[in-house]
């Protein structure tokens, strides 16, 4: 399925594996089966987590996910979204197959890096979530990064660190129904280890009831 962009061009589910090259034989047996939750149409309303989202073109750049809710965040508080899935690599075995399958740097999220002292020492210890949305059914790898001084969009979500190597997004402002989600990659992600959290299961249909 291929969707046009309205200033020319064109995005699909599929773009997301061009630059890709085969894993050679000898490191195929690294690569973790997951089975992907099948992505919904472009432009159709989805639900998470009692929530509706549409993945969209962005205003960024090809496709961003969008949230057709309005949600209220008080001051200095934050509002969990989903959770950044996909299965999970230490880092010797992620930086072998990243040199082959460019798409999982592209959407890769360091899982406990704010969890280890900023050292050498520590750099084999940092784990990886491959978060492609295609190969992970992960919608959150849909959310764009942006730099203020560049794009003149704030964001509106960050990632939150959690025990156990999970990720979530979390809105940390209030957002407009039809909003597109935002997130600057180079901002600290919220580091909640020493918290106990309650497990959260995501809910993906087409449709909210």
């Amino acid at each position: 399925m291929e969707f046009f962009l309205a200033r020319g061009g064109s995005c699909s589910y599929d773009d997301e594996t061009k630059g890709d090259i085969e894993v050679p034989l000898r490191y195929k047996h690294l690569v973790k089966e997951w089975v992907p939750k099948e992505l919904p149409l472009v432009n159709t309303e989805f639900c998470v987590n009692e929530r509706t989202f549409r993945i969209a073109p962005s205003s960024l750049h090809g496709l961003g996910l969008f949230c057709m809710d309005g949600i209220n965040v008080g001051y200095n508080t934050y509002t969990e979204l989903m959770e950044y899935v996909g299965p999970c690599y230490n880092y010797s075995d992620w930086m072998r197959l990243v040199r082959y399958t460019r798409s999982m740097r592209i959407y890769g999220v360091s899982a406990n890096y704010f969890q280890l002292k900023h050292n050498n020492e520590n750099k084999g210890s940092t784990m990886y979530i491959d978060g492609r949305p295609k190969a992970s059914g992960n919608i959150a790898g849909f959310i764009n990064s942006t730099h203020p001084r560049d794009t003149n969009k704030q964001p509106n979500c960050i990632y939150e660190g959690r025990e156990g190597n999970r990720i979530f997004v979390c809105a940390i402002k209030s957002i407009a129904a039809g909003e597109e989600l935002l997130i600057n990659y180079n901002l600290n992600r919220i580091d909640t280890k020493d918290v106990i959290m309650g497990e959260v299961h995501i809910t993906f249909h087409q449709t909210c009831n």
